[in-house]
C-alpha cells in the first residue's frame, strides 16, 4: 500500500511515494514528537494552525500528483478517519483508542497532533472510497 509522503501540510505537490509502513514506523517511534509537541503546546487556535503547517503530511489513500481527488494515481485501499473530540465530547482517547484499535476494520490508530482526537486508518475496496467513507462514517 503506496502513500505520497510531503514534508509539510503547505506541499501540495511533489510528495514522496513511500509504503505506508514508513509513516507509520516514523509516528511510533516518535519521529516528529518535538514538532506535534510544539502544537499540543500553542496556547492559540492561531499558534496551533501555525505549529501544524510545519508537520509532514501522508496521503492515507494513496499516492497523488497534487493533492487533490483529480490528483489521485492510485488509491491504496485505505482511508483516515479524523475522531475529533471537539466533534466528539464524549471521546476519550484512553479507552476509545483500544476499543477501536480492537476493532477488525482498523488498520491503525494513533492520537492526532493536536492530541486530542484519533486519527483511524480503515482498510476499504479501493473502488468506491466515497461510499465506504460513508459507511464508516455511519458505522
Amino acid at each position: 500500500m503506496k502513500i505520497s509522503y510531503f514534508s509539510h501540510l503547505t506541499a501540495t505537490a511533489g510528495g514522496e511515494e513511500q509504503p505506508i509502513t514508513q509513516p507509520l514506523k516514523g509516528i511510533k517511534e516518535g519521529r516528529w514528537l518535538a514538532a506535534v509537541g510544539a502544537v499540543r503546546a500553542a496556547e492559540t487556535k492561531a499558534a496551533r494552525s501555525a505549529a501544524k503547517k510545519g508537520l509532514p503530511y501522508f496521503t492515507v489513500s494513496g499516492t497523488f500528483a497534487h493533492r487533490k481527488e483529480s490528483g489521485l494515481l492510485q488509491h491504496s485501499g485505505l482511508v483516515a478517519l479524523d475522531i475529533d473530540a471537539e466533534r466528539n465530547p464524549g471521546l476519550r482517547l484512553d479507552t476509545d483508542r483500544r476499543r477501536v484499535e480492537a476493532d477488525p476494520c482498523t488498520y491503525a490508530c494513533f492520537v492526532s497532533a493536536g492530541g486530542k482526537g484519533l486519527c483511524v486508518i480503515v482498510r476499504i475496496p479501493d473502488v468506491d472510497h466515497n461510499g465506504s467513507f460513508r459507511a464508516l462514517e455511519r458505522y
